[in-house]
């Protein structure tokens, strides 16, 4: 994730002092703490996911430019649709590999039957997201090959601050991927031990072979719920390179119906997501760069004028910097 790395705490370290002015008590339960920091799985997500850069890049071609644009509409697609055909299988496979590892430790009944029990739980099509995606990279070459080639493409900047009106309007989330299999092992463990602590403190003297099949049941379907949150943002080290941020919906928490569009390889299910995040407003782009062409002077102005004829005049348009000559 390009920083350093530390563990996730249930509740954040306060000072005493700055506790006290805030009213917050020091020697909180694990209920009072969400109370005032919100659920285990906000903080977590906001501990490992969040992305704290100010501005955000989606590349695209001219087609697509031209229709966000004039629509104030995102196509936000099904993640199984992408490029990487190991989205969300990928995820799943390191949390089967840890179980594995983990489960012949596990000291008492409760803790290897909850174990296998999300390895049947924890299933890749348990939910439908759909995942619009940006790069934390400006002007970047290999953005500009995968995503808005051949022929023109755009680059379309939006401030981290607009897209977050959009996660709150859409119940999403915006969080930044993870490529580093060590990283994406550490913050599963994070996850399991919670949930095999919050396992034990229901039965605090239980024995070698005890088991209570509906806690079991119970505590590994909140299991399965909270991995299915953190899945689309773990991606395969092999594309690393694209420095992900993505904007996840739900299909059982999102208010958009569910269309469809011809792709590549297949019919492919998508959501509309528009600009707007209130009645009476709506997020705009911030900048934008046309791809290389041999005639920039003349698509930027292009560019320029379609901006305008749409609302969105303040829009600072530029060509790229990059001496890129497509189709040789």
């Amino acid at each position: 994730m390009g920083r350093s790395r530390k563990a996730f705490r249930i509740r954040p370290n306060l000072p005493d002092e700055l506790a006290a002015e805030l009213g917050i008590p020091t020697d909180l339960s694990e209920y009072e703490s969400e109370k005032y920091f919100g659920s285990f799985e906000d903080r977590f997500f906001y501990h490992h996911f969040a992305y704290r850069g100010r501005s955000l890049y989606h590349y695209t071609r001219q087609e697509a430019f031209v229709s966000i644009i004039s629509n104030q509409t995102f196509w936000v697609s099904n993640v199984r649709h992408f490029s990487d055909y190991s989205e969300i299988e990928y995820a799943y496979e390191i949390l089967r590999g840890l179980i594995s590892e983990i489960s012949g430790k596990a000291k008492y009944g409760l803790e290897p039957a909850f174990l296998h029990q999300v390895m049947n739980d924890a299933k890749p099509d348990q939910r439908d997201s759909y995942v619009l995606c940006f790069s934390t990279k400006f002007d970047d070459l290999n953005q500009w090959r995968s995503y808005a080639a051949p022929g023109l493409g755009y680059c379309m900047g939006f401030s981290t601050d607009s897209l977050e009106q959009l996660q709150e309007r859409y119940q999403g989330r915006l969080g930044q991927c993870v490529y580093s299999r060590k990283a994406q092992r550490e913050i599963l463990g994070e996850i399991l031990a919670y949930a095999l602590r919050d396992l034990a403190s229901y039965f605090p003297h239980y024995g070698k072979g005890d088991i209570n099949e509906g806690l079991v049941e119970a505590r590994s379907i909140v299991f399965a719920a909270h991995f299915a949150t953190i899945a689309p943002l773990f991606k395969n080290p092999a594309f690393a390179d694209e420095s992900e941020v993505r904007l996840v919906f739900d299909t059982p928490k999102t208010p958009a119906p569910i269309r469809f569009r011809s792709g590549s390889t297949s019919i492919v299910p998508f959501m509309d997501v528009n600009f707007q995040v209130s009645d009476l407003t709506a997020i705009s782009p911030e900048s934008l760069v046309v791809k290389t062409c041999s005639r920039p002077e003349f698509v930027t102005g292009s560019a320029k004028k379609f901006l305008a004829a749409c609302g969105y005049e303040k829009v600072s348009v530029t060509s790229s910097k990059i001496p890129f000559r497509e189709g040789l």
